[in-house]
């Protein structure tokens, strides 16, 4: 199998126990812009520019950087269980470089995941942060064609589900109705709703 060296030793690539065995550690912070991506395997969605992630950092060589990459906070504690290439568990906040700089709220989310009982918390939060976003996608629709452009990065895999295809030249994500049989599930999806809600165009 595949493996990476630290320090002298191999390691299988698929795996952080390289850096957890020299001494790697959790940091916190605000992402500084939208390019980072969730490292859990299920999320991979992007991390947009402000919101809060967890990343692993260990101890710089010649091989690898010191950043090992970010996570949303509960897909981070979702790891933890993993039955391979588990991450190593978060016991407190003093595991934690940087948390005494969080704001309150974020302070009480990632205590609420140490507790076991943050999941609603988050889902919440995750879905103000998402509207907030989506509000400014702007959308037209002329005839048969839909087209988005703004801050749509994060929610490109959504888009594709639902028939999107990404223009290069224009930087517009465009639906066509032979690709989603109404606009509706679209609008619904911009605006935070279920597919089978009534959502109508705000604009003109």
């Amino acid at each position: 199998p595949k493996s990476t060296i630290f320090h002298g030793r191999h390691f299988p690539m698929s795996s952080l126990s390289w850096a957890w065995s020299c001494g790697a550690w959790y940091v916190v912070d605000y992402a500084k812009t939208g390019r980072s991506s969730c490292k859990e395997f299920r999320c991979r969605k992007a991390i947009s520019a402000g919101e809060l992630r967890i990343g692993i950092e260990a101890p710089e060589d010649d091989h690898r950087g010191s950043q090992l990459g970010w996570y949303h906070p509960s897909c981070l504690w979702k790891t933890f269980s993993f039955q391979k290439n588990a991450n190593k568990k978060i016991e407190s906040t003093a595991d934690i470089q940087n948390f005494h700089h969080l704001k309150a709220e974020d302070k009480e989310l990632i205590q609420s995941l140490l507790d076991g009982k943050a999941s609603r918390i988050e889902a919440a939060a995750r879905g103000s942060q998402d509207a907030k976003i989506a509000a400014k996608i702007v959308t037209k629709i002329e005839g048969n064609t839909m087209t988005l452009t703004g801050p749509t990065f994060q929610f490109k895999e959504d888009l594709k589900k639902l028939g999107a295809k990404f223009n290069g030249q224009t930087k517009a994500w465009v639906i066509t109705k032979k690709d989603n049989d109404s606009f509706e599930k679209v609008l619904n999806f911009l605006a935070g709703k279920d597919g089978d809600n009534d959502s109508k165009p705000s604009g003109p």
